[in-house]
């Protein structure tokens, strides 16, 4: 390991725009791509919805894009993502990111696959999709290019409990996509349905000033956030594009790493020396993780019981709620990846909901 001197560099940055349909997403992030590529840059644009960012092509001057058609899995992102940055993109758009989560081939679906197969629920069924989302992560945080994800958005279901009673309240909106990813973002934000004014969720203060209040986004506040971006060191492009790769093997294990360097001709691996036993260490420790889930979801590994999933069914069907708004909620694909712990506590709320039913129906 290296101990240097740390020096502000030049940064690429992510930034996710969210919001319902309609509250602008596609022409904010179009505006705001002008600004991060500058006057000449290209924009490229990945456009999962059918070609319906084509209704804004003439808008900041143009821009191209790649038409992914499903399956929306991980490594068809990363392909598309850097598609764009080889061919030297200053701002790649991906809109949206959204499918790769709950779209054909998506997580949830790669998920629920995994479980119609194996005819057993539970996380065996998440280690692969999560796998393949987590190397997408990492290849987005070292892309060459200023990245802006468009993600459509759910209700944002809470429940709470007013008057000794439990209730289901909705709080805005949650953005479609595993629940960390907004935390991996530069910028992150919820475009309002009306005016289409940014609600900034999260942003370093020293560029809250590209985005000021009641005000919509614009190919200002892209640049001001590449002028920020830009302060500091310059970058060596083939240098940090090197670098990625060998962390991005480093990341898959110390086969995959030994291969990547073998790769590599004698000056290069003469200028890398200085990373080798910080990569090695890199593998070394993938190599102890190997699949072992995220902590979180090794917190309750027991799977809700056949008992539980009848109780379940029966309880809806008498308070005549459908299965599917009841998934929704739960934000499971189905009842199956709940865990026993979770079926409890979603029983009794619903215990509770069928016992107001029942003494409303008495009352009256």
């Amino acid at each position: 390991m290296n101990i240097q001197r740390a020096v502000r560099e030049q940064v690429h940055t992510l930034t996710l725009i969210a919001g319902p349909s309609g509250s602008g997403k596609t022409y904010s992030a179009l505006l705001y791509a002008r600004g991060l590529a500058g006057p000449n840059g290209k924009i490229g644009l990945i456009d999962t919805e059918n070609k319906r960012s084509c209704f804004y092509a003439d808008i900041a001057g143009g821009f191209d894009v790649i038409d992914l058609d499903p399956p929306f899995t991980a490594e068809r992102y990363i392909q598309a993502v850097k598609a764009f940055e080889e061919a030297g993109y200053k701002a790649i758009i991906i809109d949206s990111i959204s499918d790769e989560w709950e779209g054909p081939g998506g997580v949830l679906e790669q998920a629920k696959n995994a479980e119609m197969k194996t005819k057993k629920p539970g996380l065996h069924c998440w280690i692969k999709p999560k796998e393949d989302h987590k190397k997408l992560i990492r290849e987005l945080v070292q892309t060459n290019a200023h990245l802006i994800f468009c993600c459509r958005v759910k209700d944002d279901l809470k429940q709470v409990t007013v008057e000794g009673r439990r209730e289901i309240v909705k709080e805005g909106y949650a953005p479609i996509q595993d629940k960390s990813f907004p935390y991996e973002m530069t910028i992150s934000m919820m475009l309002s349905e009306g005016t289409h004014f940014p609600e900034i969720k999260k942003c370093p203060g020293d560029i809250r000033h590209a985005f000021p209040d009641n005000k919509p986004i614009d190919i200002s506040s892209g640049t001001a956030v590449l002028e920020w971006s830009n302060m500091g060191v310059a970058i060596d492009e083939e240098q940090e594009l090197l670098k990625r790769n060998g962390m991005i093997a480093a990341s898959n294990g110390t086969k995959a790493l030994l291969e990547w360097w073998n790769s590599l001709d004698k000056e290069t691996k003469h200028k890398f020396s200085h990373l080798k036993d910080t990569l090695k260490g890199i593998a070394e420790g993938y190599d102890q993780i190997g699949h072992i889930p995220d902590h979180e979801d090794l917190q309750d590994t027991t799977t809700i019981t056949d008992a539980q999933q009848t109780e379940i069914k029966n309880i809806l069907s008498a308070l005549g709620r459908d299965e599917e708004s009841f998934l929704k909620y739960a934000r499971v694909p189905s009842l199956g990846f709940l865990t026993e712990t979770q079926a409890l506590e979603l029983l009794a709320h619903l215990k509770d909901m069928l016992h107001e039913q029942v003494s409303g129906s008495r009352e009256v």
